[in-house]
């Protein structure tokens, strides 16, 4: 697969949803570092949405990042691994507009898909739910979580993986447990976790679908 280190966007961010990158057709990308540079004299607050190509605006489950903070001549630096297909859109909006520049790095892939995919991504409900399940005579590596809350409070994240046959998922079952996400707050969980066929990713919240789930991996025949 043909693949190009680019920068793939350098903008200043509004402050009305904006979609500020698209994935040409025929491609495929992958960012893996984010730059926010709060160029005013007081904190910034930014949003970034990741859609389909359809979409022509953003809801509160399209959020990577909600609502983070830049404080004032601040820098802040994301390093990700988020696959983005063909014709996708990356959205950004902040609190002030013109005042926060935003550079995003990576590759540009010459395939319509990159390697590395995309398992799930859905807000996380209150109950417990299977958010993916490998298919059968598949193995998957999940080499990275997103959790991004969107609620005006902070939220409790339960993971678990069992086998294909469990109608349900124990402590016992967990990859995190009571993980503790602040309002706004996105963590960026790096793993190197293997999931054999057809088994299950459960999820639960403390409060319905206000956190978005986002989980990457590879797959192997």
């Amino acid at each position: 697969m043909a693949t190009q280190i680019s920068r793939l966007l350098k903008t200043t961010v509004s402050s009305s949803d904006t979609n500020v990158y698209q994935v040409p057709n025929g491609n495929s990308a992958m960012i893996s570092h984010l730059m926010f540079c709060n160029t005013h004299s007081g904190a910034v607050t930014v949003s970034i949405s990741h859609t389909g190509s359809a979409a022509s605006s953003t809801t509160a489950a399209d959020r990577l990042f909600h609502n983070f903070t830049v404080a004032a001549g601040e820098t802040v630096m994301i390093e990700a691994n988020i696959a983005m297909f063909q014709n996708e859109k990356l959205w950004a909006i902040a609190s002030v507009g013109s005042v926060v520049n935003l550079f995003i790095n990576g590759m540009t892939c010459l395939t319509a898909e990159t390697d590395i995919r995309s398992l799930c991504d859905t807000p996380i409900p209150l109950a417990e739910t299977v958010v993916h399940q490998v298919d059968s005579g598949i193995t998957a590596n999940l080499t990275q979580i997103i959790l991004c809350n969107t609620h005006s409070s902070s939220v409790t994240v339960d993971i678990a993986v069992t086998s294909s046959a469990a109608t349900s998922s124990s402590t016992g079952d967990r990859i995190f447990s009571s993980l503790m996400l602040e309002s706004g707050q996105t963590q960026i969980l790096m793993t190197n976790f293997i999931l054999n066929a057809s088994e299950k990713i459960w999820a639960d919240a403390s409060v319905n679908n206000v956190v978005n789930l986002i989980a990457y991996g590879y797959t192997y025949s």
